[in-house]
Formats: C-alpha cells, sequence, structure tokens
C-alpha cells in the first residue's frame, strides 16, 4: 500500500512539472509570435516610408517643369549694342530705307561679342556692306521681308535663324531669356513714335531686348533717342507685319498693314 501511495506521488510530480514546461513553452510561443508581429508591423512601416519618399521624389521633376515656364516681370539684355540707321543724321533715301540692315547690324554685333554700342563711322561702314551684298545677291536692298533676313544672317554672319508665326507676348519673353534676340518687322506708322519725322516709315523694323510690365524695350533703329526704347505690348504686336506679298519699293502704306504677322528669332 505504501508502495502504490509512493508511486501516485511520483506520478503527480510528474505531471506538475510537465504542467510547467508546457506553460513555459507555450509563453515562449506567444511571445515569439508577438515579437514576429512586431517585427513584420515594422518593416511594412518602413517599406511604407520608403515608397512614400519614392512618390515625393518622382513628383519633384513635374514641378519644376512647371516653374521653367515661369518668366520674370521685367528683363533686360544691357549687352545689345545700339545703332542708328543714319548714323550721321543724313536722311537721304539710302539711309531712311536702312532700318532692316541696321538692325541686322545689331545681332550681328551683338553675337560678335561686341557690347558697345556703334560709333558712327563703324555704324556707317557696316551698313553699307550689307547693302553692297543684298544689291550683289537681291539685286536691291530696300524693303527685305524675313526670308530675306534670314539669307543675309546666314550667308553673312553665319548666324541662326528662325521665323515665329502669330507670335504672343510670351513668345518673345521666353526667346529673350534664352540669349536670343527677336527682330520685329511693322507696320511703322502703327507705331506712333513722335520721334519719327511726319507720318513715319512705312515698313519699319525693331529689335527687342527686353520688357517691363507692360512694354517691350527695343533698340529702335529709326532715331537717335530709340535705344531702350518702350513700346507697350498691345502696340508693338498691334504693328507686327511682315512685308505683303509681291511688296516692291514704293511701298502700300494700307497694304502693309495686310502683311503676316511673324517675327524674326536671332541665335548664334
Amino acid at each position: 500500500m505504501k508502495k502504490n501511495n509512493l508511486s501516485y506521488f511520483l506520478l503527480l510530480i510528474a505531471l506538475i512539472s510537465f504542467g510547467k514546461i508546457y506553460s513555459d513553452f507555450s509563453n515562449k510561443s506567444a511571445e515569439n509570435k508577438n515579437n514576429i508581429q512586431n517585427t513584420t508591423t515594422t518593416e511594412i512601416n518602413q517599406i511604407n516610408n520608403i515608397q512614400s519618399q519614392t512618390t515625393t521624389l518622382v513628383t519633384i521633376p513635374t514641378t519644376n517643369s512647371k516653374t521653367s515656364n515661369i518668366v520674370p516681370k521685367n528683363y533686360l539684355n544691357k549687352n545689345v549694342p545700339f545703332a542708328i540707321q543714319a548714323p550721321n543724321a543724313n536722311w537721304d533715301f539710302v539711309h531712311q530705307e536702312a532700318c532692316e540692315e541696321t538692325a541686322i547690324l545689331i545681332a550681328q554685333q551683338y553675337f560678335y561679342g561686341n557690347k558697345k554700342d556703334l560709333d558712327s563711322d563703324q555704324n556707317e561702314q557696316n551698313i553699307q556692306e550689307i547693302i553692297s551684298w543684298e544689291r550683289s545677291n537681291f539685286g536691291y536692298f530696300e524693303d527685305t521681308n524675313l526670308e530675306n533676313n534670314q539669307e543675309i544672317l546666314m550667308k553673312m554672319f553665319n548666324l541662326k535663324s528662325e521665323i515665329i508665326e502669330n507670335p504672343q507676348i510670351v513668345d518673345i519673353q521666353k526667346a529673350l531669356t534664352t540669349n536670343s534676340l527677336i527682330l520685329v518687322p511693322t507696320a511703322g506708322r502703327m507705331l506712333n513714335n513722335p520721334n519719327f519725322t511726319g507720318a513715319g516709315p512705312i515698313f519699319h523694323m525693331v529689335v527687342v531686348i527686353g520688357w517691363d510690365d507692360s512694354n517691350f524695350i527695343v533698340h529702335d533703329v529709326g532715331t537717335k533717342k530709340g535705344k531702350e526704347y518702350k513700346y507697350p505690348f498691345e502696340i508693338l504686336l498691334g504693328a507686327n507685319h511682315d512685308l505683303y506679298k509681291d511688296a516692291k519699293y514704293p511701298l502700300d502704306a494700307e497694304l502693309i498693314k495686310s502683311g503676316s504677322k511673324k517675327v524674326l528669332l536671332v541665335s548664334k
């Protein structure tokens, strides 16, 4: 009987020990499970953070692209030299018709690195050289259109140019900020420049070098007061007309208003 009691006693102790071991094992399993869940949650959060950062980086170029289309409120290229089409105030027939040549001369001097206004002798000599080239290649120099001007710029000075049809204010502004110049042919009398003699020229060309909040800033070669002259946006674009089809000297003051609206972007 004592032997049986001892057996029961030993069995009880074994059961108690087994229960304790099982309990410890269960607790550790639960703890490990929680640790695994916590680790997984942390990793998921890290992945989400990385995805969030990646998404932000992807959107940056789009934002920068939009910003790059914004032009400044004011701009002026002070490095563009000024020249006048009658350097010695001799407004004879040749010099009255030399606005296109002088506008081209300004572009040539600028892209060749000259930042100073041309003195009268240099100015006169260069104008006459362009006129001589036109007479040899076109047979005339009076009243040349933008296609003629492109040919002069390329063949005489190896300068690039591009015609912009129906130009808007922002088109001209963006072009200027790329270090280009804009040559604008106009129905000259529509400019209403008080410095012109009489009614003003039927056909006239100016060089745009900047703008402010309401005006284009130009070198107007038709007057000694034309350096950094201001024309309101609507005035210059309203007067913008290239030569009408088959136009020849002498020009028709009304037909000139039917000429195409386009400007010449000049670059190196």
